[in-house]
Formats: C-alpha cells, sequence, structure tokens
C-alpha cells in the first residue's frame, strides 16, 4: 500500500515538473506568434497606405483643365476673333503655362506675335493687343511696293516713313522722312503677282496728308515685335 502511495507521489511531482518546464515555452511561443502577426498587419497596412497614396497622386496628374487653342493656322501679325478659338484639355500639371477659358476675352482681339498652328494651345508671350486709338490718331493704309518695305514687316512693328515725290515732278523736292517710329497696325497678306501691299500704320492727319501727296512710300523697320 505505501509502495503504491510512493508511486502515485512520484507520478505527479513528474507531472508537475514537465507541465512547469513546458507551460513557459508555450507562453513564450504564443507571445511570438502575436508579434508576428502585428508586424504583417502592420506591414500590410503600410502597403495599403502606399498604395492608395501612388492613386491619388496618379488620379491629380492625370486630371486635365480646358485651355484655350486655336482652330486654324495663324501667321504672325494676325489678330485673333472669336471663330479662332477652341477649348482643349491639358494635363493640370501642365495647365499653368497656357491660357485658361477665364482669358478668352484677353485673347480675341490680341495679335500673334509668330506663326501658331492649328490645335496649339495658347501662352501669354504669343499674344499682344494693339493700343486703343485716341481722338488724335487714325489708321492711314499705304500702298506700299514690293521692295520699299522689309520682308519680315509684321503688324507691332516700328516704321519710319519715308516719302519720295512723283518722279514726273521738275525740281520736286528730295525724299524725306514724315514720321517716325509709326506702329504698323496691320499687313495684308501677299498675294501672288501682286506689286504692291498695303501697310496699315497708325498715325495722325498731317501724316495721312504727306503721304496721300507722296510719289511713293519707304518704311524703315526701326523695331520689331519679335525683338520685344
Amino acid at each position: 500500500m505505501d509502495s503504491r502511495l510512493n508511486s502515485l507521489r512520484s507520478a505527479s511531482r513528474v507531472t508537475e515538473e514537465v507541465v512547469g518546464d513546458l507551460e513557459p515555452e508555450h507562453v513564450v511561443s504564443e507571445g511570438r506568434k502575436r508579434s508576428r502577426l502585428s508586424t504583417t498587419v502592420l506591414g500590410s497596412m503600410l502597403v495599403l497606405i502606399g498604395i492608395v497614396g501612388a492613386v491619388v497622386t496618379t488620379r491629380a496628374a492625370t486630371q486635365s483643365v480646358g485651355v484655350i487653342a486655336v482652330t486654324r493656322d495663324l501667321s504672325k501679325g494676325e489678330l485673333i476673333s472669336n471663330g479662332d478659338l477652341q477649348l482643349i484639355d491639358v494635363p493640370q500639371d501642365s495647365s499653368r503655362h497656357f491660357l485658361s477659358r477665364n482669358q478668352v476675352s484677353d485673347v480675341v482681339g490680341a495679335m500673334v506675335v509668330s506663326e501658331v498652328k492649328a490645335g496649339s494651345p495658347l501662352v501669354p508671350a504669343l499674344l499682344v493687343r494693339q493700343p486703343m486709338l485716341d481722338s488724335s490718331m487714325v489708321l492711314v493704309s499705304v500702298p506700299v511696293e514690293m521692295g520699299n518695305f522689309p520682308p519680315m514687316l509684321a503688324a507691332g512693328d516700328d516704321v519710319n516713313v519715308i516719302v519720295s515725290p512723283d518722279a514726273t515732278i521738275v525740281d520736286a523736292a528730295p525724299p524725306r522722312i514724315v514720321a517716325e517710329r509709326l506702329r504698323v497696325w496691320a499687313v495684308d497678306q501677299e498675294v501672288d503677282g501682286a506689286e504692291t501691299t498695303v501697310v496699315t500704320l497708325v498715325g495722325d492727319s498731317e501724316v495721312a496728308l504727306a503721304i496721300a501727296g507722296a510719289g511713293s512710300v519707304h518704311l524703315g523697320l526701326v523695331r520689331s515685335l519679335n525683338e520685344g
């Protein structure tokens, strides 16, 4: 009987020792599992945040904004009308370089300083507005023979006006400058076979009379629009 009790007590001590040895490892193992799980969840959240940020950034970059473009090819010196304009979409991050839909009133009536291809968006540097005429100024249209003005002459340029008398007049006065630094308002498109081109200048009545009584007119370029 005593032998059996001693055996049971020994087995109980062994069981307690085994349980005592196993329990800490079990607790450590569970803690490690929880730690790995937390790290995995945190990593997944960071990846998800990165993906969402990339999507938002991509959408912002690909958003488009309407800007003003031309519907046809424009030559240097042409004035822009409503029919020459259209809206096109460009990426939002580059739209700041172009004229927006809210600036149409600033574009209509302006003059292009260089050639513009159809479909091209407009930038402010391409445009210049003609000055308003006061009560003392008039528009003077001058027929100028080919060769009597620079071929690159365009609206917005400044010119000196030189008049020569009619060659049939005996003892006529020599050529003279009747006006300096007059603004060119418009230059008619060159027509094949034409010997003259009509150039419209901003001047006064005295200039108009001097040109009207001249035999021929020469225009000397003193400031080109391209030079600013």
